[in-house]
């Protein structure tokens, strides 16, 4: 079968020769395509099976990292909590200890101002008891002042009363003796204006229609 196969290929021209070649070759480079398609394919495959898995990992360790930051970071607040707390502790009693201070103060002070109020009260009391007296000396003292204006001044009232009277009567009997006077005035005057006109009748007698 061999030399018939030799054969054959001896009785093959030379166009079948280049053509049976150039198929071998085309045939050869379609293998070869493939073979890029398939190696570009499976390395796409694999690059995106690396690029899953890397996105995997990646995602566990920022994970883990978030995990680890969270546990570092928890013991860091718990830390700052507990420094946090005794920072508190001893602020509360330091104001504890301010406040008990201040309470102290406040009941000394309250008990100061009791003790200054009952003083200040009983010196109130010894001022108002002494202006009361004092009040009631000087009450005194006004009511004899009184008493002694009033009676000087009845006794002076007294005595011008009296003696206004005393003025009254003098004028009275003064005014009575003018008119007792006057009234005497009149009578002799009207007497000698009388005797005067009876005088001048007798002298002219013929002329008394002219008095008429």
């Amino acid at each position: 079968m061999s030399k018939k196969g030799k054969k054959t290929q001896r009785n093959l021209s030379d166009e079948e020769q280049l053509l049976l070649f150039q198929q071998k070759m085309l045939a050869e480079e379609e293998m070869i395509k493939k073979k890029e398609r398939l190696l570009s394919q499976f390395l796409k495959d694999k690059l995106a099976k690396e690029e899953h898995n890397s996105a995997l990992n990646l995602n566990k360790i920022n994970t883990q990292w978030r995990m680890v930051l969270r546990e570092v970071k928890t013991r860091a607040l718990r830390k700052d909590i507990e420094i946090l707390s005794q920072t508190f502790e001893r602020v509360v009693d330091c104001k504890d200890s301010v406040i008990k201070s201040l309470a102290k103060d406040l009941s000394e002070a309250e008990e100061q101002h009791a003790q200054a109020l009952r003083g200040h009260l009983h010196s109130v009391d010894q001022l108002l008891a002494l202006q009361r007296c004092r009040l009631s000396l000087l009450e005194e003292s006004y009511n004899m002042e009184l008493e002694t204006l009033t009676k000087e001044f009845e006794t002076e009232r007294k005595t011008i009363i009296d003696q206004h009277e005393k003025e009254i009567r003098y004028l009275q009997d003064v005014f009575m003796a003018m008119e007792q006077n006057y009234i005497d005035s009149e009578y002799e005057g009207k007497l000698e204006f009388q005797s005067m006109w009876d005088d001048l009748k007798n002298k002219v007698p013929l002329l008394p229609f002219v008095l008429l």
